[in-house]
């Protein structure tokens, strides 16, 4: 009976030894992407010291597709290495967008004519005059066309409501009123539908649903500092964070007076402007890459304040403001222009 037994167990400890010996599972490698990826960032860096900040901005996108490929599967280091390499070219995306955008607004320099011999042939003087006056039709496209970028767009110029011409046919009482409740700030809202506005704060207008995005509404300057007040609107139900702003602020020529990387910006709530250092701001928010998010249908009140000896000479400003989704925003103002500041009492100016 044992002999028996011991037969029967047989193939019970056949079946259990043969699971013993299978393979561990294989970690998948996206070194294929880490390399591609590495490539793509060293090429941008290579396009970026010639100048080259279109292409180098294609190639810092083509390095983040091959990143997010890696990271659906990656684990352990290679998914830490992915997601250090996306920190770095989120970094340096934003920064060449800058450079970019400000590169753009510089004035072309047109190219110096050389100097024509004291004896030369009539058709050589003519060519030459020629040359010397399309070079200086040149200068002045240039010119036009480098402050048409300072300013980023055109202000759109707001009209009051329309005058109803003699024939035509007399306004109902109620259409009356709902344009004058529109005249005067009120938004007519749809049966059910809570009203999209927020209360007006400081120098801001109020928010309502056909705000602008990107508005400038007030520029001041005192002594020594220029300050830019602007209010952003994110119109979508989705919520956007601030990667970067740009502030430029110039004068009455359109010419950049101070540099845009020596703006500091902050969130206006909490702003003190009448302090004897306004970018030394000790309650309000200063804002920095991602450090701010506007929520869906949501407004936020920004101030941007530069340093310049002749900071009384700016007269407009231009803002650009980059996303965390690759969209960005511009504008320039105000319409009113420059206002200078009424003088604080007992506040000795820097």
């Amino acid at each position: 009976m044992k002999q028996v037994s011991l037969l029967w167990t047989l193939p019970l400890l056949v079946v259990v030894l043969t699971g013993c010996g299978s393979p561990p599972r294989e970690v998948p490698s996206a070194r294929k992407d880490i390399d591609e990826a590495q490539m793509a960032m060293d090429s941008s860096r290579s396009k970026e010291r010639v100048g080259d900040y279109d292409m180098a901005l294609g190639d810092l996108r083509r390095a983040r597709e091959a990143i997010n490929k890696g990271k659906t599967y990656a684990e352990d280091t290679d998914l830490s290495k992915l997601n250090s390499m996306d920190d770095e070219v989120r970094k340096r995306m934003m920064d060449l967008e800058t450079r970019r955008l400000t590169k753009a607004s510089e004035p072309v320099k047109p190219k110096a004519v050389a100097a024509a011999p004291k004896t030369e042939d009539p058709e050589e003087k003519k060519k030459r005059e020629e040359a010397a006056a399309e070079a200086k039709r040149l200068a002045a496209a240039a010119k036009e066309k480098a402050a048409l970028d300072a300013t980023f767009k055109v202000a759109e110029t707001k009209t009051g409501p329309a005058k109803v011409k003699e024939d035509d046919e007399p306004v109902p009482a109620d259409v009356k009123t709902a344009a004058k409740k529109k005249a005067d700030g009120e938004e007519e809202v749809a049966e059910g539908e809570a009203p999209k506005r927020k209360t007006a704060v400081g120098p801001f207008p109020e928010l309502l649903q056909g705000s602008p995005p990107l508005e400038i509404v007030k520029l001041t300057t005192r002594g020594k500092f220029a300050i830019a007040y602007f209010q952003l609107y994110n119109k979508d139900n989705n919520g956007r964070r601030i990667m970067n702003v740009a502030v430029i602020f110039k004068n009455a020529n359109g010419q950049e007076m101070i540099n845009p990387l020596s703006v500091a910006t902050f969130s206006y709530s909490g702003f003190k402007p009448d302090i004897t250092n306004p970018t030394e701001q000790s309650t309000a928010a200063a804002v920095t890459s991602g450090s701010h998010q506007i929520t869906g249908g949501e407004g936020m009140q920004l101030a941007a304040v530069g340093e310049h000896d002749r900071a009384g000479d700016v007269k407009s400003v231009g803002v650009i403001v980059v996303f965390d989704d690759g969209t960005k925003v511009s504008a320039a103002g105000p319409a009113a222009g420059a206002e200078a500041a009424a003088p604080v009492k007992g506040l000795k100016l820097k």
